[in-house]
């Protein structure tokens, strides 16, 4: 059977409400991260450049309505949306006609590939007055990764930037166009040079070539980047996962208790396997609220456990060596799980679950022999 998704097993891990208090936050960013979309954000002087980028990357025609905020996101078909600030908003075609309504939002939808995983976000301009209100740290919340376009990146941008928080620096752009204003070639390269810690790769984008074809390798570019980085997300939620899988079945009471196919060949099997059954019941009901921190209650429960099933084999006069064997196993483990109860934590719980469910494979082992 196929396991469920990531994002589903994060879920159900996030609700038994077991993981320590700063494991259970940063698994929630996890799984938001990976059921969000990445969000690229356009920044930088002036708006002819920004729009122009977003139409490139979109393959589509952008309406000509200055301010407007702009989003990018996917969709089954090209679609363009005008959003108005009385709450209203139309399908936009090149015929449409704005009246006195106020746009204040631009929505385009487009079939493509990258923005399956990107949306892109172009905000005002920060060379205008309304821009005044990006200026600062608060300019890039919600931003994963920023693209500054520019044509000269001079010192007022430089300033601006500087104020980005390092993360974003490490993933994002800085894209500098060709054209009226820009600087020549011989400069481009110096500039690219001069920002090589400040961002993660330079890029110069020529908006008037056919084909599109430097826009289109930026896209890719972003979208090679955001990949890797979600790569990175889902090996983290992999190994998260595995680390608290047994607390996963545990607390969800959903511990396997497969019964055993073949007679126990001595009684003491039988009430052994039993007591884990038994066990393996109770851990399925939830635990106290004030247990849930550093899981108590698990881990008393399977060395109670553990000690009856070593009783049981202290009681026994046996000369069989398997029994032997299987009767010093036992005595470890209700050692180590005494131990256990000592500790705190999710992990010493894990541990002790893990030992018991290991010691009725090995007592079906002997049964089954």
């Amino acid at each position: 059977m196929e396991d469920p998704p990531l994002t589903t097993q994060l879920e159900r891990l996030i609700k038994t409400g077991g993981l320590p208090n700063n494991v259970q936050a940063s698994t929630a960013l996890l799984l938001g991260r990976l059921q969000s979309v990445i969000n690229v954000r356009l920044m930088g002087p002036g708006r002819a450049q920004k729009t122009g980028l977003i139409a490139a990357f979109a393959g589509m025609e952008l309406p000509d309505i200055p301010h407007a905020e702009v989003w990018l996101h996917y969709g089954e078909v090209p679609l363009t949306t005008v959003h108005y600030h009385d709450g209203t908003s139309q399908i936009w075609t090149p015929d449409t006609e704005h009246g006195a309504a106020h746009p204040i939002r631009i929505d385009l939808a487009a079939p493509i590939r990258e923005l399956e995983l990107l949306s892109f976000h172009l905000v005002g301009d920060l060379d205008r007055g309304e821009g005044e209100r990006l200026k600062g740290s608060h300019a890039f919340q919600d931003a994963d990764i920023v693209l500054w376009c520019t044509l000269r990146f001079d010192p007022s941008e430089a300033a601006q930037w500087n104020s980005a928080p390092d993360r974003l620096k490490d993933h994002s752009f800085l894209v500098s166009f060709t054209g009226d204003g820009s600087l020549p070639p011989s400069q481009q390269a110096a500039l690219a040079a001069s920002v090589e810690q400040e961002f993660y790769a330079a890029q110069q984008v020529n908006l008037n070539e056919p084909g599109q074809k430097s826009a289109k390798r930026l896209l890719s570019d972003i979208y090679n980047i955001a990949q890797s980085g979600r790569r990175a997300d889902q090996d983290g939620a992999a190994m998260l996962l595995k680390t608290y899988e047994t607390l996963l079945k545990v607390t969800a009471g959903s511990v396997e208790t497969p019964e055993v196919s073949v007679e126990p060949t001595s009684p003491v099997y039988a009430k052994a396997l039993k007591v884990i059954s038994d066990c393996a019941i109770d851990l399925s009901d939830p635990l106290p609220n004030e247990d849930r921190s550093d899981l108590a209650g698990v881990l008393m429960k399977c060395a109670d456990a553990s000690q009856t099933i070593a009783d049981l084999f202290e009681d026994v006069a046996e000369e069989d060596a398997k029994f032997r064997t299987l009767r010093d196993d036992v005595l470890t483990a209700s050692d180590q799980l005494t131990l256990m109860t000592m500790e705190k934590g999710v992990q010493p719980a894990i541990d002790a679950v893990t030992t018991l469910i290991q010691l009725k494979r090995d007592f079906e082992m002997r049964c089954a022999a």
